[in-house]
């Protein structure tokens, strides 16, 4: 291989295909738990990025939390059959963009036309030809692996993601098969104008276990991972911590309790309480005692925090939940709107 991360065409064989094209290889079925937990995340980010100028960088970024990615391109089809390079990273060094013409016989051609991925162990780089240098010219990518990128939208591929390394065997197979996974949510939200609901959406057809957890399960881990915070503020404490630093620290354990409180709460499978069908308000249970006390007695927040035995903070964020749930801005709109509250038999019109 020559010198520096290569941008591969690959030189083919007489019959016009990459050596490795006919060799039988064993594909993991299914995602390990640690590469989806990865993937899953990088779904999460690359759905939240907005244009390319987060889109490319999260992809890389994401891809090196699946391996150890060295150098990096992004590569799209162009009409006229040639690779149009728009995103190159070497060593985390952004790089002026580039277009290189598709040679026969190429990988990024065998893609073009139906092919899967490639890594430099299917055939220890028999098949590697780097068309042109990038990056570090004193040195020498020494593994390699491409992935088709793929829309919903569209049959044929986009382009291709390519990953470089400096270490030699620095790519198995599990590592392909999640850079292709990666290839394909890129490709996804690269073509995005709305996304696909999940229940349609290929990729989660393709990898049910990428489908984002239910949201109470969310819940319970950030409610663990406040635990922990309060803990380690705890602990700091305990070990003699300056008074400032103490007196700051109990306030973040209070507020940690009070967010976890919320999050527990949250997590747990109320049913919501038809305070007002006509309206098709439904509240949580705790939700409907907190409009009762304000509807009823026209309760101030430590009235109501004193009755339930709640923060006041707490109640604060209860009640801004009712009137987004009602449509309405102000306590006093709550009532007109929730006629007949009650949590004894929320069927009941007063």
């Amino acid at each position: 291989m020559s010198a520096a991360a290569q941008v591969s065409a690959v030189a083919g064989t007489a019959q016009g295909r990459p050596h490795y094209a006919t060799r039988v290889r064993h594909v993991p079925a299914r995602l390990s738990p640690e590469v989806t937990r990865l993937l899953r995340n990088a779904d999460q980010r690359l759905r939240a990025t907005h244009g390319i100028g987060t889109l490319y960088p999260t992809t890389l970024d994401c891809a090196r939390s699946l391996a150890q990615v060295d150098s990096f391109y992004i590569g799209l089809y162009t009409d006229n059959e040639m690779l149009a390079l728009v995103y190159l990273v070497d060593l985390g060094q952004v790089l002026s963009p580039d277009v290189v013409p598709i040679r026969p016989g190429s990988i990024p051609a065998w893609i073009r036309a139906g092919g899967s991925g490639y890594r430099y162990g299917h055939d220890q780089g028999a098949s590697f030809r780097p068309v042109i240098n990038f990056g570090d010219v004193t040195a020498d990518s020494a593994d390699v692996m491409f992935a088709p990128i793929r829309s919903a939208d569209s049959a044929a591929p986009l382009g291709v993601l390519c990953a470089l390394s400096y270490q030699a065997d620095a790519f198995a197979e599990d590592d392909l098969l999640a850079f292709t996974v990666l290839a394909r949510i890129f490709g996804r939200d690269y073509r995005r104008t709305h996304p696909l609901p999940a229940a349609d959406d290929p990729l989660y057809r393709a990898y049910p276990e990428l489908l984002p957890d239910d949201p109470r399960a969310v819940m319970l881990e950030a409610a663990s991972r406040v635990a922990q915070a309060m803990n380690l503020c705890s602990a700091l404490i305990a070990k003699g911590a300056p008074a400032a630093t103490s007196a700051g620290l109990r306030e973040v354990v209070e507020v940690c309790a009070e967010a976890s409180q919320l999050l527990l709460t949250g997590s747990v499978d109320q049913p919501a309480v038809p305070v007002s069908a006509a309206a098709g308000v439904r509240l949580t249970t705790r939700e409907a005692e907190v409009a009762e006390l304000i509807v009823r007695e026209g309760a101030s927040n430590s009235t109501i925090a004193s009755r339930l035995t709640i923060s006041e903070k707490t109640v604060k964020a209860h009640v801004g939940s009712i009137l987004r749930k009602c449509g309405v801005t102000q306590r006093s709109g709550i009532a007109p709107v929730l006629q007949g509250l009650t949590t004894q038999d929320p069927s009941i019109s007063a």
